[in-house]
Parts: structure tokens; C-alpha cells; sequence
């Protein structure tokens, strides 16, 4: 870091992996645990049969495993989690109050997923399914209703021998638990499923008997896991009626037979919905529901509570201690850190356990409550625990008292500008936002917010069009290019190629460029002149600054770079007046700081640039006063002047009649 010239104190430098760190870490969730915000459940997990540990949705890598890239299974497993989904509307909200990118901002809204609509009740026997629907005014043409293979519902059924095709319905379940959710939502593929013979539900608002049937395309971790399936305006649902042979019933006018209708339209075969539009409808149905006690308005979020539990050695150990007569109690804050003990095996278990299982001295200890013995938790917390406050932790390192003092944080909170890769826009943004709203509910911070604003870069590509890695062998070590090249040439090359946001591919030719550039700042110095500016180099200099400024600000680098070479294009003659020099050397400090600096220093300065204020512009200096007319003689250049920008047109003509001259010699002008 320190070669390339990043600006970073080495006093504020922490590491999420050290003792101390991990003692605050672990704190925290111990108080989210105290607030209800921890838990520790059974749920369906993406597990990673060859790393052997769970992971999120959000951390696969193309629905696959992000270390090893294996195919992924769903295990249902006793984990801790954070209540991510009481938050949902909080971070949904919170999204008003900040300056984010719109594609930033986009990717929360969706990974959150707010929907309104309505819960219904369906009975199956004596139990009830309860679907949740974005439009409950289509419940009249509902002619199927659809479980997801791992539901508990259906186990039971299956337990309490009330299916009659007990054995295919098992085999479907095993088929689909092999399946990827990707492979398993592809709208494009063949639907399949099994009805369950000899169950039946009831549509509360006709109660009519519907068939019911398990099929992988719903999935257990949306909503309840179960849809009411109305095929003649959803084409899934339409698919999987043909193929089956279902009724199909259409409740919304419009659209061609025997074709599924996805638009709107007034209702139709829908009892007391007929007429109606959508709005209305959907108000209507919900009110009936609920005076019938069979439907209640809801809203709903995709969003899901964060899986915390890892199966890894490596990681925080989850501070909680198990006792059969306390049930689960917290480490004592004196007690924290709580730290891996040494292993020579710290493989991951065939068990599903971690391998601090193994650890039995340090796994069994007395409860902190009673002093019967008990047992530590032995899953550790993900890499996002620690990332999700370290912002916090940069502004008060060596606090032994508290993780930040209130005073830091009324200093410097919320982060004035956080950037970071589009990859954890549904990643650590979505975490550690949660985790700031969190402690900022419990009183711990002073903003909700963490981040006033984010901003997130592209990829840098290799000159092949992909993403750079070691196994394509198309990028370099930026130590290396440091070595050859120095660190100004390869940050100048790198903002250079593209806008900030997109993907960019790297050239050896951007190289080449950056390097002359520099170079001719570089020779500048030793010609340099004392004379006063030109309204128009002053112009010129004004300019600069008011670009570059604005660039940066917008996150422009690529274009305040042009700025800068156009601008040394400008003057000509290899000289440049000192003031003009000084201006460029200081909008380009950020950029080169390694040149500049020692430019800085030549022009007898004794103060580091970087520790200067940045240059301010004069607003009435940016007009053009004078302008360059190229003279053409019979359709051919002549020459080219230059005249005030207001002269007229009597005057431009003379100007032009001179830088001509040569060219007019024995010639009658007909028109100019």
C-alpha cells in the first residue's frame, strides 16, 4: 500500500483477525442476542458438501460453492442467525436518506423485495396451507394448489400415511434436494411434480375441492413455501396444467384462446369481483378474506435472516455457551475474546460439526449462570461478522474501553463516501447496514446510516476481455508493475482506461500514453517562465481547475485525466508561465502524488502538496475572450487566427485578409 501511494495512517490500520478486534465483534452480537436479534434455529441451508459448512444466498458464486466452487445442497441444520428480516423496511427506508448510485440502490430494493398482498388459508384435512399471493383477486380461478418438496407440511402428511403415493412422492423429494435453485426456477424448463393422492384442499372463497401437488419450481424459503396456482394467467402455472391435464379458468378478460393471459383486464367468472379492475378487486377480495377469516392483507419481503453459522475453524467462535439447565447463556463480557484453541486437524467434520468439536477441553466448560456443566457453541461467525463495523473500529483503534468513543463518532460518522465493488452491493452493504441499524437501535451508535454515500467501480479486465486471474494468466502483480513502470504511471493508466463504474479492459498502449504524459510534466519544470499569463492561458488554467474539481467530485477520473493532457496540449513551445504549471501540478497530485510532490518541492516549496488546500477557481475567468478562425482560400487551408470572441464581422474578415496575405498575393477576393 504504501508503494502504490495510497494515503492510509498507519496508526488507524486494524485487522478484523486480532484479538482485540474479535473481542468487540463478538460483544456486539452478544447484545444483538440480548435484543432478540440472535437466534439459533433449524433451517433450510445452502450446504457445500466438499467444504463442509453453510452458506448464504448471497455469498454463491453462480448458486455454487465461493471456495472450492462445488455444487451446493440443501441441509436443513441447527444454526445461529440475525433477524435480518425485522429490519427489512428500515433498510428499505433508509435508502431515502442516502446519496447511493440508482444501480446501488436498485440491487437493495431487489434483494429486500417488499410486495404487498394476502396471506390465504387453504384447509387440507384438519391443517390449514397458508399461501401468500400478490393477487388475491385471482383466488376464483385457483384450480391447483402447489407445495414445495422440502415443506413440513408435507412431511407430516407423509408421516401421518395420509399420502397414497407415499414412495413416488419421496423419490420426487430426493430428485429435487440434488437440484440447484437456479436449475430449479428456470422458467424455460419442463415443469415437473407429483400430485399428492388423497389430499385435497378447499379454495376458501369457492369451496371447491382442488388437487395438490409438490413440484421443485416453489421453493420452501419463499413466503410459506406454497402457491395457489391459477393457470390461465401465469404461464409456470399454465405450463404445468397442460402437462397435467388441470382445469384452467380465466377470472381477467382479454388475451387469445388457449393462451396464457399475463395482462390485466376486467374481472370475469369471478362472483362478486365481476367488473372490477385490479385495484379494486384485490381491496375487495382482501376484505372479504379477512371478514371470513380466510385472508389478511399483508406485506412481505424476499429478504431472509442472515445464516451466521459457519462450520469452519477459521472465524470468530459464536460466544455462547450451552447448559441443559440455563439453556443458552452468553461468554461474560471479562471472558472476551473468545479464541480458537491450537489444532494440528482443523479439518471440517463428516458430522456437519465444526472441527472445534474436536476441542472437547476447550469445548466443555461451566456455565457462566449455574456452574453445571455445559458445553461452548463450536460453529464460528462468517468473514462478514467483523467487515460489517470495522469503519467504526478505523476511528478509535486502540480504545480498550468501548469499540469507538461517542466523541469519534460524532466526529466522523456516517462515512462520508464508501466505494466498493457492485459484487457486495447484496453482499457487505446489505450486512453491514443491518448491523449499523442494529446497534444504532440499541443505542451504540449515533447515525443509522452508516454510509452517506456509495459509489462502486467496475472490473478491470485483462487484455483478453476477461475478468483478470491467476488461471487465465491475463493480469499482473501490481508490485511487479509498480517495479517496472512506478506507481504514478500504473494509477494514471488504470483511471485512464474508462469511466469509473464500467468494466475496463487493460492496454499496454494506455501505458505507453501515461508514461509520456508524466514524462512531459516531468521536463516542464526546467522550462518554466516568469511572464505574465494571457486572458487566455488564465482562461485555460480556470478551467482546469473548474474541470477537474467537478470530476473528481463525480467520480470522473478518466475524463479530469483528459482534462490535464489536453490542457498541457495547449501550450505549445515545450514552456509553460509557473503559474499554469503550479496549477496542473496540484489537480494532479491525487493521481501522480509520488511526481508531484517532488515537483512540488522543486518549485521550493517545504510542505508536503498533499497537506495544501485544494485550488479553488475564478468563476469569472472561465468565459472564452478569444477565439482561433481557420482562413481558407478557395476551399483550401490558408491559415488560421485569433480574435476576440465579440469582434465583428468586418474585423474577423480583416484579421482573415492578413493571416492570409501570402496566399492572396495577385488574387481578386469574390465572396468571403
Amino acid at each position: 500500500m504504501d508503494k502504490v501511494g495510497w494515503s492510509v495512517s498507519p496508526e488507524t490500520r486494524v485487522a478484523t483477525s486480532d484479538p482485540e478486534y474479535i473481542k468487540w465483534t463478538q460483544w456486539m452480537f452478544i447484545q444483538f442476542w440480548r435484543a432478540g436479534l440472535a437466534y439459533k434455529s433449524a433451517l433450510p441451508m445452502n450446504w457445500c458438501p466438499e467444504c463442509k459448512t453453510t452458506y448464504t444466498n448471497e455469498e454463491l458464486e453462480d448458486n455454487k460453492c465461493p471456495r472450492c466452487h462445488g455444487i451446493i445442497e440443501k441441509k436443513e441444520k441447527m444454526q445461529w442467525n440475525l433477524a435480518l428480516s425485522k429490519y427489512a423496511q428500515k433498510l428499505l427506508d433508509g435508502l431515502r436518506d442516502v446519496n447511493f448510485d440508482e444501480r446501488i440502490k436498485k440491487d437493495e430494493i431487489n434483494l429486500i423485495g417488499r410486495s404487498t398482498g394476502a396471506d390465504i388459508d387453504f384447509r387440507v384435512g384438519d391443517d390449514v396451507m397458508t399461501v401468500y399471493t400478490t393477487r388475491p383477486d385471482t383466488i376464483f380461478g385457483v384450480t391447483f394448489c402447489v407445495i414445495a418438496p422440502e415443506h413440513k407440511l408435507l412431511r407430516k402428511w407423509l408421516d401421518d400415511g395420509r399420502i397414497e403415493n407415499a414412495d413416488a412422492v419421496r423419490a420426487y423429494i430426493k430428485a429435487a434436494a440434488a437440484k440447484t435453485e437456479i436449475e430449479r426456477t428456470d422458467a424455460t424448463r419442463e415443469k415437473t411434480g407429483v400430485q399428492l393422492q388423497g389430499v385435497t384442499a378447499i379454495n376458501p372463497f369457492t369451496g371447491r375441492e382442488i388437487p395438490v401437488f409438490t413440484s421443485d419450481y416453489v421453493l420452501a424459503d419463499y413466503a410459506y413455501g406454497t402457491i395457489m396456482a391459477v393457470p390461465a394467467h401465469d404461464s409456470r402455472d399454465w405450463d404445468f396444467a397442460k402437462k397435467f391435464g388441470l382445469e384452467i379458468i380465466p377470472v381477467l378478460a382479454g388475451g387469445e384462446p388457449d393462451k396464457v393471459w399475463e395482462g390485466d383486464g376486467p374481472h370475469i367468472n369471478s362472483s362478486f369481483l365481476d367488473g372490477m379492475n385490479k385495484e379494486d378487486a384485490i381491496a375487495s377480495a382482501i376484505k372479504y378474506g379477512t371478514e371470513h377469516g380466510v385472508a389478511r392483507g399483508t406485506v412481505k419481503y424476499k429478504l431472509k435472516d442472515w445464516g451466521f453459522s459457519r462450520q469452519m475453524y477459521w472465524g470468530e467462535p459464536i460466544p455462547m455457551i450451552h447448559c441443559d439447565k440455563c439453556g443458552w447463556v452468553a461468554v461474560p463480557d471479562e471472558q472476551l475474546p473468545v479464541m480458537q484453541p491450537h489444532m494440528m486437524d482443523y479439518r471440517p467434520t463428516d458430522s456437519g460439526e465444526s472441527p472445534l468439536a474436536r476441542a472437547t477441553d476447550w469445548v466443555n466448560v461451566p456455565c457462566p449462570c449455574c456452574g453445571a456443566p455445559a458445553r461452548r457453541e463450536t460453529d464460528t461467525m462468517p468473514g462478514w461478522a467483523g467487515s460489517s463495523w470495522y469503519f467504526l473500529r478505523y476511528l478509535d483503534p486502540k480504545n480498550d474501553k468501548e469499540f469507538c468513543s461517542r466523541q469519534q463518532m460524532e466526529r466522523w460518522m456516517p462515512v462520508a463516501h464508501y466505494n466498493g465493488g457492485h459484487e457486495h452491493n447484496t453482499r457487505h452493504l446489505i450486512y453491514s447496514r443491518f448491523w449499523h441499524h442494529a446497534l444504532y437501535d440499541l443505542g451504540l451508535v449515533n447515525t443509522a446510516e452508516p454510509y452517506a454515500r456509495r459509489t462502486a467501480q467496475g472490473l478491470l479486465m485483462g487484455n483478453d476481455g476477461y475478468k483478470m486471474s491467476k488461471s487465465r494468466g491475463n493480469g499482473f502483480m501490481v508490485a511487479d508493475l509498480v517495479a517496472s513502470v512506478g506507481a504514478d504511471a500504473g494509477r494514471v493508466a488504470v483511471l485512464s482506461l474508462g469511466p469509473w463504474e464500467n468494466n475496463v479492459v487493460w492496454t499496454d498502449g494506455a501505458m505507453a500514453g501515461v508514461q509520456r504524459f508524466l514524462k512531459r510534466v516531468e521536463n516542464l519544470s526546467d522550462n518554466l517562465t516568469d511572464a505574465p499569463m494571457t486572458a487566455e492561458q488564465e482562461r485555460l488554467m480556470n478551467q482546469l481547475i473548474a474541470d477537474v474539481t467537478e470530476r473528481i467530485d463525480g467520480m470522473r477520473f478518466n475524463t479530469a485525466i483528459s482534462a490535464m493532457m489536453e490542457y498541457l496540449n495547449a501550450f505549445s513551445g515545450g514552456t509553460m508561465p509557473r503559474a499554469a504549471y503550479i496549477a496542473l501540478v496540484r489537480v494532479l497530485n491525487p493521481f501522480a502524488p509520488h511526481l508531484t510532490e517532488e515537483m512540488w518541492e522543486k518549485l521550493g516549496n517545504d510542505t508536503m502538496l498533499a497537506l495544501s488546500d485544494w485550488p479553488t477557481y475564478d468563476a469569472s475567468k472561465l468565459a472564452k475572450t478569444e477565439m482561433t478562425i481557420v482562413a481558407s482560400v478557395n476551399g483550401k487551408r490558408a491559415a488560421e487566427f485569433t480574435i476576440a470572441v465579440g469582434a465583428s464581422e468586418s474585423e474577423i474578415v480583416d484579421a482573415a485578409r492578413t493571416a492570409a496575405g501570402a496566399k492572396l498575393s495577385g488574387c481578386e477576393i469574390i465572396k468571403t
